[in-house]
Order: C-alpha cells, then sequence, then structure tokens
C-alpha cells in the first residue's frame, strides 16, 4: 500500500487466501448462533464483575477471532512482516484482547460481538504498537525511471481513515455512503472522529474533535446526535439495505 500525504495511491496488499476466507465464514456462522451468542455474553459479564479468570478466558475462547481482526488490520496498514510474524502476531492479538476486555462495561449483548464492536480501538492500538509503513512495490509495478525519495506516511483524520477501508470492506462503505447521504462531508468527518475518539477510551471526545475543526465542543454533540438521528431514520426508511448497520455501537447504544 503507498501512501502520500495521507491518502492511498496504490494498494499492493494481498487478499485472504481460500482457507483463510472459509474460516473466517465458518467463524461468522458459528457466532451468529444463540449458544455462542450466550458463551460470549456470560463472559463479557464475568470481566466486567471482576473476574480475573474471565479475561483469560476470554483469550482462550476467543482469541482466534481476535487473531482474523488483527491479521486484517495488519494487512491493511502494509504491514505484512508482522502478520507473517508469528510472535509478533501473537503479542498484538494479546494487546487487541486486553483492548476488548478493558472496554468490557461498555459492551452490549444485543449490539455487535465484542471484537467488532471495538475494532476502531484495536486498530488504533495495532498502529500504536507497529505503526503504517510503505511497503516496497512489486517489480512488476515499478516504472523504469527513478521514482525519487522515499514517501512519507503522515497522520491522517479518521475519515481518511475510513475512505480508505472502504475501499476492501463493502460493510465500511456501506457506512460512508450512508452518511454522506444525510449529512454534509464536514458533519461526517466531525461524526467519525468523534466515534474514533471515544472508542479510543478519550474522556473529553467532543473537546478533542471540536479542536480538530476549531468550533465548540457543544457543537460537536449537536452534530454527532443530529447525523445519528438521521442515519437511524434511513436505516428504518430501508431495513433491508442498512440493517447491518445497527450492529455498530453508537449507532445500536
Amino acid at each position: 500500500m503507498l501512501v502520500v500525504a495521507g491518502r492511498v495511491v496504490l494498494e499492493t496488499t494481498l487478499p485472504p487466501s481460500r482457507s483463510e476466507r472459509t474460516s473466517m465464514e465458518n467463524e461468522s456462522r458459528k457466532a451468529n448462533t444463540a449458544a455462542d451468542r450466550a458463551e460470549i455474553t456470560e463472559v463479557m459479564r464475568r470481566i466486567v464483575a471482576g473476574d480475573p479468570a474471565a479475561v483469560v478466558t476470554f483469550m482462550d475462547r476467543f482469541g482466534h477471532r481476535v487473531r482474523f481482526v488483527v491479521r486484517r488490520i495488519l494487512e491493511d496498514m502494509g504491514r505484512l512482516d508482522v502478520r507473517d510474524d508469528i510472535d509478533e502476531l501473537h503479542g498484538l492479538v494479546t494487546d487487541a484482547c486486553l483492548v476488548v476486555t478493558d472496554r468490557a462495561a461498555g459492551w452490549s449483548p444485543d449490539g455487535a460481538l465484542p471484537w467488532t464492536w471495538a475494532y476502531l480501538a484495536i486498530r488504533a492500538k495495532v498502529g500504536q504498537v507497529v505503526g503504517h509503513r510503505v511497503v516496497e512495490l512489486e517489480e512488476s509495478l515499478m516504472d523504469d525511471h527513478d521514482t525519487g525519495p522515499p514517501v512519507t506516511v503522515l497522520d491522517e483524520p479518521a475519515s481518511d481513515g475510513f475512505i480508505r477501508l472502504a475501499c476492501r470492506d463493502p460493510y465500511v462503505r456501506l457506512l460512508i455512503d450512508s452518511l454522506r447521504t444525510v449529512s454534509s462531508t464536514r458533519d461526517y468527518e466531525v461524526v467519525l472522529d468523534y466515534v474514533v475518539q471515544k472508542s479510543n477510551g478519550d474522556p473529553s471526545p467532543s473537546q478533542t474533535v471540536a479542536t480538530m475543526y476549531d468550533v465548540s465542543s457543544a457543537n460537536v454533540r449537536q452534530i454527532f446526535s443530529r447525523t445519528r438521528r438521521r442515519l437511524l431514520a434511513a436505516i428504518d426508511e430501508d431495513p433491508d439495505g442498512l440493517g447491518p448497520l445497527l450492529e455498530i455501537w453508537w449507532l445500536a447504544a
């Protein structure tokens, strides 16, 4: 993945193998069963109640599912070297599990699965640990002329990160397209930055985002509430097409 000024100009990440896709599909089907959902809910309840053994249980029972999320994030970041390093990957999966369990009190059994609900926070943790990098282009994709100095990956607003994800993930693309339909560009960027800050544990997300956009914190909260109401109304009008968005924690709440 080649990134220039926070924008992807060339995607070189390899897609999951057939066996990986099959495993992910099987896990997705398994997670939708009532018994499996009940087990997840019970483990999360124990974590919230302060049972230290429940954290270990979560890692043991659901760590392989979190692993799929971490691998996908690493691929999107262009860190295939870390993805393919068993020890590094194991450490990141452990970190990601702790991201979920540390936020267990905010999870709802009626919402998305814990690792889906905490996706943004997991992504932030992975980025903090390994960072982003520009991967080398395959020789077949290189021009004969000099490409100049190495490209620097710059920090980017949340909206840019979501747009990059939308290029590969239909679920994220559905969210972005829906937000664009019900709000202005500025408003949906504010919303995305707000939910990212909140997912990352920012105690004052509205104040942080207000500084980014030179508006008041009250204005940020108003934009979020207004956009959320409009998006929920759009989902009500098209439940078949937009219904999957209700698994997003800030819409399901």
